[in-house]
This record gives C-alpha cells, structure tokens and sequence, in this order.
C-alpha cells in the first residue's frame, strides 16, 4: 500500500458555505473521507475531501493524478491531518494518504 505523504487540500475558497472555517479548524491527527469525481470537468482525477458530509475542496490535481488510479481499482484510502499550509490568506490542511 503507498503512502502519499502531505497532500494539500485546495480549492475551499471556492466551496463556500464555510468550507474555508472547517478546513482550518481541523486539527493533527482528525480524518477525512475521500471520494472520487471522475466526472468533474476540470479534472479527470478529481478527489474530493469531505469532513462528516460537508464537502469542503480537493485533492491537490498533482497528487490526484497518483491516487485516483488507485481507487478507480477499488482501494479505499485513509486520511490523516498532520497539519496546514498557510499560501496567502488560506490555510491549508495536509494530508498522509494511505491507498
């Protein structure tokens, strides 16, 4: 199993509904539910990241490109916070990924 160690979760300035507050309130060590969105127009190997069910960004595109073959086969990954990112006025969590 491969791990995909600090992946950052962007695009929550553009989920809105306070994608942006849960992001950065997530703490070391919570988790993430990944799910694939192989049907997004801006990205074949979209991933998106959810919290509970609130969707609040994605799998940043360079790592997506890696994982989502790896769920496309059916393997399901796990995701830790280890940490956030500060790049400009967005806080962004990192991930370890396991597939």
């Amino acid at each position: 199993m491969p791990l995909f160690p600090s992946v950052a979760v962007v695009g929550m300035h553009y989920r809105g509904g306070g994608a942006k507050d849960v992001a950065a309130a997530l703490n070391i060590g919570n988790t993430v539910r990944l799910e694939r969105e192989p049907e997004n127009s801006h990205d074949a190997y979209a991933i998106k990241v959810l919290v509970e069910d609130m969707h609040i960004g994605y799998v940043e595109r360079s790592q997506a490109a890696w994982i989502a073959p790896y769920m496309d086969d059916g393997l399901e990954p796990t995701a830790l916070v280890i940490g956030h990112d500060q790049r400009g006025n967005n806080l962004h969590p990192l991930l370890d990924i396991n597939v």
